[in-house]
């Protein structure tokens, strides 16, 4: 796989962000949605907890497939988009 294919989607979805706190999760839906539709690049779309020196930053407190309605709006964790790269998956 080419990694500029990669690059060149992410730069994509920030160019068209606001740059505002708390996106993770519609950027990584776009970049993944981006990745699998046009590309066909074997991507999946995370979200969980994001810790820094054993203290959370964001604390996924539900399973967002187990929600319904607006309940997202209420929800606190983090999202990323994990792609295979030579037989292991990376993160952006």
């Amino acid at each position: 796989m080419n990694i500029e294919i990669i690059k060149h989607a992410a730069i994509d979805v920030l160019k068209n962000t606001p740059y505002k706190p708390f996106l993770c999760l519609p950027m990584s839906a776009v970049l993944y949605a981006m990745l699998k539709d046009n590309h066909g690049v074997d991507a999946k779309l995370i979200t969980g907890d994001l810790t820094y020196k054993n203290h959370y930053i964001f604390n996924q407190n539900f399973s967002i497939r187990s929600e319904v309605s607006n309940s997202l709006k209420y929800w606190a964790g983090h999202a990323w988009v994990e792609v295979r790269l030579h037989l292991r998956f990376v993160f952006f």
